[in-house]
């Protein structure tokens, strides 16, 4: 039996650097990642808020697949635009910043379709806003939850309580050993133990960027490497694509037992794959490495070209 899925999170138009270029104005945000990859394994209902300059850039963008943007509001306001440049020498951003416009006023508000998905993935946000849309959903059988590094060092307590009420929690390396307050290289060690504490929490996926990812339960831990890729493009939104495959894996299967979730693993990180193989999520949404291919993409709003480096 295929579950259904909901996926809430941000809505974003990007400003990106990589060293291959410079885009603006492209298509991103985490909800947009998850969902591109998750509906390629199951229908899903998309919960954020953009704002009318970008409205039609994620309508065109989702519009060949499978999902259901009834749960898109639209606001006067202008939409949260990220900017940032990806260091390849360390795998990570920098000069990063944000115009949070709709964004920040948002307070999602999920339909009865959204509430009674059976399974839900909540973007990295401000844990306030994470735990009010727990508090609507109606008993999905997985919750998975992604979080961010300054959230969970200076919103600690409320970060745990959120974690708690989730079945699979998605953070990268530097997040789990802020979470877990230990040196980035005994995370794994500590982390069995913090399963112990977190009875509902199944597992924790570690992504670990150029390396993979690991998958750690109450009883193993494994790790899967990369996909393989010819160029490393555009990081942006893989840890979100990751979580969609995953997520779309298991609810294909309606099944969220520790047997599921090596194959869910493989599906995250083929879309991870797709997701860095170019600027935005051109690749993502044409790509067809996990999963089913969407049928005769229509693609996104045309991305303005900067820079060619």
């Amino acid at each position: 039996m295929t579950w259904r899925m909901t996926v809430v999170g941000s809505v974003a138009l990007d400003e990106v650097r990589t060293p291959h270029g410079h885009r603006t104005g492209q298509q991103g945000g985490s909800a947009v990642y998850c969902s591109l990859a998750a509906s390629r394994f199951v229908p899903v209902h998309l919960v954020g808020i953009v704002g009318k300059d970008g409205e039609d850039s994620v309508r065109n963008t989702l519009s060949s697949h499978r999902v259901d943007l009834g749960d898109l509001e639209v606001s006067d306001l202008p939409s949260y635009r990220w900017h940032a440049t990806h260091d390849f020498s360390i795998w990570r951003t920098r000069d990063e910043h944000a115009e949070y416009g709709a964004y920040a006023a948002w307070k999602p508000v999920l339909s009865e379709a959204a509430r009674s998905a059976d399974v839900l993935f909540i973007g990295s946000m401000n844990p306030h806003l994470q735990r009010a849309i727990l508090d609507q959903v109606q008993s999905p059988a997985v919750i998975g939850i992604d979080s961010m590094e300054e959230f969970i060092r200076s919103e600690q307590e409320l970060v745990h309580s959120v974690i708690h009420r989730a079945d699979i929690l998605f953070l990268n390396i530097h997040e789990i050993s802020a979470l877990l307050q230990c040196p980035e290289d005994a995370w794994e060690e500590r982390t069995g133990a913090f399963l112990a504490e977190a009875p509902r929490l199944r597992a924790v996926v570690v992504k670990l960027g150029p390396e993979g990812a690991a998958l750690i339960t109450r009883d193993r831990a494994l790790r899967k490497p990369a996909a393989p890729v010819d160029v490393v493009i555009d990081p942006t939104g893989a840890g979100d694509a990751l979580a969609g495959g995953f997520l779309g894996t298991l609810a294909t299967h309606g099944d969220a037992h520790a047997v599921a979730f090596d194959a869910a693993l493989e599906a995250g990180l083929l879309c991870a794959a797709d997701a860095i193989s170019a600027f935005g999520v051109h690749q993502l949404r044409d790509g067809s490495r996990a999963g089913r291919a969407p049928s005769d993409p229509q693609g996104s709003a045309p991305v303005e070209l900067v820079t060619e480096e």
